[in-house]
């Protein structure tokens, strides 16, 4: 079979809007789809979420099934039509010179091209598997009701999968299968910074009060080159509430809808390491809007769709065969916490890997075993393909601190003077030339350093990140009334340097309000309790 020509388009990728309209071909994917969402309204479908339902429901019922290879018949006598989660690719079977099947994108600059020779009389041999000259294979399987290609390394590992797609999704432009991922990588419970809650997925799979009627329907994945990795709309709002008085009221466009039911604002999106960074790119200003959300913050992860039957915020990775073009929107380091996320809910523990198992500690549904349960077919299939994607991005950091919104931290100082006398003062928490951390303070009136577990300079990260300490200001001070003053005040200093941000602060007499505060009391109580700690070992 000679390879055809598809409709209008050469090749379609989930980050490019399929298009015949010129100018709009040399917009990224993100200026492009940032286009379509606010002119056209983009997909807004109730009926995606009765869709994601059944999906949901099917994948519990196969996430257990064992892998069956099939016969590769149907599929070497006809072309057909899958992706990888990013790229569409079709394959069929090149008769000049030779029989070859072929597995190849619609652009050989953004996907791998896979040949397979075949023999002759191929159409009666009902192959199980084909083997190419770098010693690949090729195999038709199922798991369940899904159908899909694997391609494994000379060593039997599994290196692509590509899940079958109809013929007719291939001209969607936002096609069913990029949906499924969209919801794959991000439904679940979280809360914004508010405390309100915020949920991505259908309502029948939260055991919940309150529930914001448009959670979160996807619009595609753009390519943006601030790094945000997908477009979703969010939160349906009314003008005003209703509400006369307010100021909102008749700023309609046509003056009008007092109470008024108006579009959703758009997000973009990327993955962050306990929930998901969020950005608003569209909003309507005098539509009140619910929930209401920053211009950009951290939406924190609290529960997977799946509840306590999959737990996890990559609760996905276990349901279903993913191919490694969805994984472009993961840094590798989080690829290596997904793939140990699959080990994490069956019990396993991570002794060669501190800075996981502190991680996986953290969390609430985890449950470490001395015989942990075994891996599914499904999941043992996908640790083999985040492996490989994680073995290509050899450039990237692979620690945890890396994911950190602020990067890596660098360097942490604290010092506190006043009315109690301390043994320990003037500490810096900073990294030698080797990059180990070292602890330096006076002790009484004597300089001393220890070299010290990377761990305390984690946990020092999450105290500055969780009471936002990098946001403190550069000075507090206590007013008194004219004349009068304190006899003995006290003094303290704080600064802190990581990749991306810095700080420097101090305070006479006074400590920042409410969590800054909090921060800096367990910044000193961390230092301190390192410093006794290694002082006293030999």
């Amino acid at each position: 079979m000679k390879l055809k020509t598809f409709i209008n388009a050469a090749f379609i990728m989930a980050t490019l809007l399929t298009t015949n309209n010129a100018e709009a071909q040399q917009m990224t994917g993100f200026e492009e789809m940032k286009k379509y969402i606010m002119a056209e309204g983009g997909r807004i479908d109730r009926d995606d979420l009765k869709n994601r339902a059944s999906e949901m429901k099917r994948q519990m019922e196969n996430r257990k099934v064992q892998l069956k290879a099939v016969s590769m018949d149907t599929i070497l006598v006809m072309e057909s039509y899958w992706t990888d989660g990013r790229v569409i690719i079709r394959s069929f079977t090149d008769d000049d010179p030779s029989p070859t099947f072929c597995i190849a994108p619609y652009r050989s600059d953004i996907g791998t091209r896979y040949e397979f020779p075949l023999s002759k009389g191929y159409e009666k041999t009902h192959p199980m598997q084909l083997v190419n000259k770098q010693r690949k294979t090729l195999q038709l399987m199922t798991a369940g009701d899904e159908k899909f290609l694997v391609v494994r390394d000379a060593q039997g590992r599994a290196e692509q999968v590509f899940t079958a797609i109809d013929h007719q999704q291939a001209h969607y432009t936002v096609t069913n299968f990029q949906l499924r991922d969209l919801h794959d990588a991000y439904d679940g419970h979280y809360r914004n910074s508010k405390g309100d809650d915020v949920f991505f997925g259908p309502k029948q799979f939260y055991n919940v009060k309150s529930y914001n009627e448009d959670p979160g329907l996807f619009g595609g994945i753009p390519d943006g080159t601030d790094g945000y990795t997908d477009l979703i709309y969010y939160g349906a709002g009314r003008v005003s509430n209703g509400d006369p008085s307010s100021p909102n009221h008749g700023k309609m466009p046509g003056g009008g809808g007092a109470g008024a039911i108006m579009g959703p604002m758009s997000w973009a999106l990327r993955p962050a390491l306990n929930g998901i960074d969020v950005k608003i790119v569209h909003d309507q200003k005098f539509v009140d809007h619910s929930p209401r959300i920053k211009n950009q913050e951290i939406l924190q992860f609290v529960e997977s769709p799946y509840s306590d039957e999959v737990p996890g915020q990559w609760a996905f990775v276990s349901v279903r065969p993913i191919g490694r073009g969805m994984l472009f929107r993961y840094p590798k380091a989080m690829l290596r916490l997904i793939r140990n996320e699959i080990y994490a809910r069956h019990g396993h523990r991570f002794t060669s890997s501190p800075d996981v198992q502190r991680f996986f500690d953290a969390k609430s549904w985890y449950k470490p075993s001395n015989n942990p349960t075994p891996l599914t077919a499904i999941e043992q299939l996908n640790v083999q393909i985040i492996k490989a994607e994680e073995a290509v991005r050899s450039g990237e950091p692979n620690d945890l601190q890396s994911l950190s919104p602020t990067g890596r931290l660098l360097s942490v100082e604290f010092n506190f003077q006043g009315m109690r006398q301390s043994f320990y003062r003037e500490f810096n928490l900073s990294r030698n030339e080797k990059g180990r951390p070292c602890l330096s303070c006076k002790r009484m009136n004597e300089d001393v350093t220890w070299v010290v577990d990377e761990s305390v300079m984690q946990v020092a990260d999450s105290i500055i990140q969780a009471n936002d300490l990098f946001n403190l200001e550069s000075s507090y001070a206590l007013v008194l009334p004219e004349g009068e003053r304190l006899l003995d005040g006290m003094f303290w200093s704080f600064a802190a340097r990581s990749e991306k941000l810095n700080v420097s602060s101090h305070g006479r007499n006074a400590w920042p309000d409410d969590k800054g505060s909090e921060g800096l009391h367990a910044i000193e109580k961390l230092l301190m309790e390192t410093a006794q700690q290694y002082d006293k070992q030999p």
